[in-house]
């Protein structure tokens, strides 16, 4: 039987660089967070909980599966820089897997069991 230990000398230098690009998409999104204001009162809540909540229910049922939509003016310019780096397939990506990350920080057990295979992630400017 042959084993193939992955060691750091070798692992390519592009998939490190990969999942740094989609940590810094994920840690980004989650901080994003929009204003609500009702009357007298003000709430803040994450951008992109509201749109997973909405969508948790929906992707394993609906056909057309329902996307994700990913906001690239919530990313920094330097952000968007470093994912331009890499060619079109890779960017998509990196989406993705940023958009499963964070279904899974929002949803663990129900995304395992449900949405995991059927996520599709859409980008908009």
């Amino acid at each position: 039987m042959n084993r193939y230990l992955l060691t750091a000398d070798n692992i390519t230098t592009s998939l490190w660089s990969m999942c740094k690009a989609v940590d810094m998409v994920v840690q980004r999104l989650a901080i994003i967070e929009i204003v609500i204001e009702n009357e007298s009162k003000r709430f803040t809540i994450p951008k992109y909980s509201q749109q997973m909540v909405y969508l948790a229910p929906r992707v394993p049922v609906y056909k057309p599966t329902p996307e994700f939509a990913i906001y690239l003016s919530d990313l920094s310019p330097r952000i968007l820089r470093y994912i331009h780096s890499f060619d079109q397939k890779t960017r998509e990506d990196i989406f993705l897997l940023a958009g499963r990350r964070l279904f899974t920080k929002f949803f663990p057990r129900y995304y395992t069991q449900s949405i995991a295979e059927s996520l599709n992630v859409r980008i908009d400017k």
